[in-house]
């Protein structure tokens, strides 16, 4: 179960980086190989993980995709850059059991039995120094702005990843899954997952529709439901990742999301 656990967090930053190729995912690896998380609470660490995500970063070089024109779920949901001054970029706060970011437009109330990974475990898992402030999450290419765990090992992530703001606006979230299937499939299976079943979806989140895929896979014995969900955010690309073991909680935990 432990290492069941430490692989966790490799497939939500691989459904993040469904986003683009071209997304500055160079700097997102090196970040990632620097993740100083092994203690976090939730998961036993990424020690057994390692080869398997060295593995994933040098496929994910090799997944560049030219992306046709968005459709109308794709274009960017809000412009936080264009709006007052009070949605500049900031970091969500976690607070009583509650994840909320103004700069994002989403908040998340989880369950009792639940916890929210506070701002220095946020810092651990993100790879920062334990003194990083705003700045090293504005000049990141990819962070962890949430994470959320239970007893049971099952997790949600928020990752705010950045992208070109051409890239983004051309970026075609349903096609991108799409060309991301093979990919993840085999980092899967290279992490020992078998069964690995995906579903197109127009998940209903945070109050309206939106582009995702659920993921069903099994390993040592035990189903594994995931689900996926992209917003666009100014030049940011918010992946919110659910991953729950034995039973399917996936959409339970996208309700407990809304807009603020």
């Amino acid at each position: 179960m432990k290492k069941l656990l430490s692989i966790l967090l490799c497939l939500a930053m691989m459904l993040t980086m469904v986003a683009c190729g071209n997304s500055g995912s160079d700097t997102a690896s090196e970040e990632k190989e620097n993740n100083g998380a092994g203690g976090f609470p939730g998961f036993g660490g990424l020690q057994d993980a390692d080869e398997n995500e060295d593995d994933i970063k040098e496929n994910e070089e090799e997944e560049k995709k030219e992306t046709s024109l968005s459709d109308s779920k794709n274009e960017t949901v809000r412009d936080p850059m264009e709006e007052d001054a009070e949605n500049e970029f900031e970091i969500g706060t976690n607070r009583s059991g509650e994840y909320k970011n103004d700069f994002i437009g989403l908040a998340c109330k989880v369950d009792s039995d639940w916890s929210l990974a506070n701002e220095d475990e946020l810092l651990a898992l993100n790879g920062f120094a334990e003194d990083a402030g705003i700045d090293e999450y504005r000049d990141a290419a990819m962070f962890y702005d949430m994470y959320a765990y239970d007893e049971n090992g099952n997790t949600i992530s928020v990752i705010l990843e950045k992208i070109d703001e051409d890239i983004l606006e051309s970026l075609d979230l349903r096609e991108n899954y799409e060309n991301r299937k093979s990919f993840i499939q085999e980092s899967f299976e290279g992490m020992g997952f078998e069964s690995i079943e995906f579903t197109d979806a127009d998940i209903f989140f945070a109050g309206e529709e939106r582009i995702g895929m659920y993921t069903e896979s099994e390993i040592q014995g035990t189903v594994m439901y995931q689900g996926s969900v992209s917003i666009k955010c100014g030049d940011y690309l918010i992946s919110i990742t659910v991953t729950t073991a034995k039973d399917d909680l996936v959409d339970e935990c996208f309700d407990w999301f809304y807009e603020v």
